[in-house]
């Protein structure tokens, strides 16, 4: 059973590579695929095969990881307290276009325009560093999760999802 583990990590981030338009592997505020925001860190682990290079609990309970296979479709995850608590889209070494999209199809390279069409409910800001960059935020109905899409004033240049506490900052793990 040890062996199958890497093969359904690859097959799983392969599937969802080659599905970017299956509602099953969209990003969304839940998660995207197997993989719920919420459940515990082993199943994330399990599914990525991936062994954490340190004590977890030592670093608070918090981590941000990839792996390569996740990493050359932009993806990285964010475990704290042993759940998974956010999933990053972003152009990452190795990422060309990564193809991940959310259940409206919106994806890194997205027209800012069509995430307002998207989702009409979205909150827009502009960043304090830099004014002609945006952080356009989606709550869930319960305001728990959510979606953040970062632009440049004009594109979609990086996406959160997860728990809405999580979302406000890049490195949650700080």
């Amino acid at each position: 059973m040890k062996h199958v583990w890497p093969v359904l990590g690859i097959a799983v981030l392969s599937m969802a590579a080659a599905s970017a338009g299956d509602q099953d592997f969209a990003l969304s505020a839940n998660g995207m695929g197997p993989f719920k925001i919420g459940m515990p860190d082993e199943q994330v682990y399990r599914i990525l095969q991936y062994e954490p290079p340190y004590n977890l609990a030592a670093s608070n309970g918090c981590s941000q990881f990839t792996t390569p296979q996740a990493e050359a479709m932009g993806l990285s995850f964010v475990v704290d307290q042993s759940r998974l608590i956010r999933i990053n889209v972003e152009f990452g070494a190795g990422t060309s276009q990564p193809t991940t999209r959310t259940d409206t199809g919106i994806g890194l390279g997205s027209a800012e325009e069509d995430v307002l069409k998207a989702y009409p409910a979205a909150k827009i800001k502009s960043n304090p560093a830099d004014p002609a960059w945006h952080s356009i935020a989606v709550e869930t109905p319960d305001h728990s999760r959510g979606l953040i899409f970062e632009t440049n004033g004009k594109t979609v240049k990086s996406i959160r999802a997860g728990e809405k506490a999580t979302l406000s900052t890049e490195n949650v793990c700080d």
